[in-house]
């Protein structure tokens, strides 16, 4: 999937399933777009294994998420945010990258079979504007919810 894809979904996502308070978008957002693009870091060391799969998103996502939330005493509300804002944002790049020719190994390091949902191109045109399409419809989403107070 392009970066773009993958940005533009993660944000709508995030701010759609975390619901921030208006003086929190920004930061939600772009704590999800850099989720949504952190997986990519292992692009020249074993690209769609190292960091595309459910043992990288458990100790990178949920990791620092689950301290936050349940071993720190008094957590820090922004922290939190951030935090599920992140792993919403790497969450939605393995899904992506399910909807592509590639795939992704899964349970890398147990065994290198990768998966997928269909067979396109990363760059395949209607899967990006499909996925675009739908995070920016979860940000209107999100703006009609905010706007009419709607919970």
């Amino acid at each position: 999937m392009r970066k773009i894809t993958h940005e533009i979904f993660a944000a709508g996502m995030a701010l759609l399933l975390i619901n921030p308070d208006i003086t929190y978008i920004l930061p939600t957002i772009l704590a999800s777009v850099l989720g949504g693009v952190f997986p990519d870091i292992d692009v020249k060391f074993k690209h769609r294994k190292l960091m595309h799969n459910v043992f990288s998103l458990t100790i990178i996502g949920l990791g620092p998420l689950y301290v936050t939330m349940f071993i720190i005493t008094r957590p820090i509300p922004i922290l939190t945010l951030l935090l599920q804002a992140f792993f919403i944002g790497y969450f939605t790049h393995m899904l992506l990258d399910l909807f592509t020719k590639r795939g992704i190994a899964l349970m890398w390091p147990l065994t290198s079979k990768t998966f997928k949902i269909i067979n396109r191109r990363y760059d395949d045109f209607f899967i990006n504007t499909l996925f675009s399409s739908l995070g920016l419809g979860a940000l209107v989403l999100y703006i009609i919810r905010i706007t009419y107070s709607i919970v």
